[in-house]
Formats: C-alpha cells, structure tokens, sequence
C-alpha cells in the first residue's frame, strides 16, 4: 500500500508544482476531472443533473442512462440502531417481499415506538433513548441482477447516507449514489 507521502509526492510532480499554494484550487479540480463544487448535491457530493432531459444523470454519465425506476425492487432485509439501554439492535426482515418508499418512514416510526414502550412511564429510571443513526442493509432487483446498498436515515427519518456494496453492477445499469436517494425519495 503507498504511503501518503508518496502519493502526495507523485501529485505534486504530475501537476508540476513545488508547494500546493502555488496551484489554484479550480485548475487542480479541472486537472483532476472535479467541478468547482457548483454543479455538486450539497447532501450526496454526486454530481447533479446538467441537462434539460432532467432524467437523474449528470452530463457525464449520459451515455449509461440505461437505469428505469419503473423497473427496480426494493428489498429491505434489516436494519440496526444503537439503544442507549441495551446496545446495538439487529432487526431483520423476512421474507425478501418488495418494499417502497413509505416501507422506510413506517419501519423508523416502528422503532421509535418500540424505543417508548420501553420507557418507564413515570420517568423514575434512565429513559431508552436512539443513540445512533439507523441503518437498513437492502437490494435493488434490476432485472435479474441485485445490487447490495445500505442507507442510513437519523431518528427523525431524513436520509444521512446512500452506500452502494456493488458498484460495478450499478454502474452497468446506470445507477449511482443519486439515482437510489431519488427512488427512495
């Protein structure tokens, strides 16, 4: 594995500069094959649609465009969460039945619930309370193909994170980061 240094050093002598503060932070982007940050969705850092087709893929990855939600399942088959009384929680989903977008808020609300009952009602003892984000391992079913992601909400439901397992496949079919977030929401 190369050591920091060394990359840093191997950049430095590609981009033919001394010191990083002789290069300017745009041409170093440009260089590098990065935008400004502009055309980049503040939550996912994935680059956003430029087009006027608005069909979710940045003008890059226009011509992998092959991804129809009509034609995704979504399968959740667990979720974890960190209680502060009792420690991590594995919730599994049986079954492998196709879920959707409102399978994510209701499952949330189902957790939070189960967080209240354990409270004692009178408050005398230390309340069970969510200390983590939750975090649902699923697939998406395109085809015959299934890609493995994961998507992290906080308590309140609002999506933290969007991570794709197999991203080669997802790529085969045009799917990217932004491309679940949009299905999912």
């Amino acid at each position: 594995m190369k050591k920091l240094k060394n990359i840093l050093a191997e950049n430095m002598l590609r981009f033919g500069t001394k010191n990083l503060n002789e290069t300017n932070l745009s041409d170093l982007e440009n260089k590098l094959g990065f935008d400004s940050g502009a055309n980049r969705d503040p939550k996912t850092g994935n680059l956003r649609d430029t087009d006027s087709n608005n069909n979710g893929y940045p003008d890059d990855t226009e011509g992998s465009a092959k991804a129809n939600p009509n034609n995704f399942q979504l399968v959740i088959n667990s979720a974890e969460y960190d209680k502060n009384i009792g420690g991590m929680v594995y919730v599994t989903y049986q079954g492998g039945s196709a879920a959707d977008k409102s399978d994510f808020q209701d499952m949330i609300s189902d957790i939070k619930q189960e967080i209240e009952n354990e409270n004692d009602p009178t408050g005398a003892y230390d309340q069970t309370r969510l200390v983590s984000d939750i975090k649902f391992d699923c697939e998406l079913k395109v085809g015959s193909d299934t890609i493995d992601f994961t998507v992290t909400f906080d308590e309140d439901g609002d999506i933290q994170n969007v991570e794709i397992q197999d991203e080669t496949l997802a790529r085969n079919h045009g799917i990217n980061d932004q491309v679940i977030y949009d299905y999912i929401f």
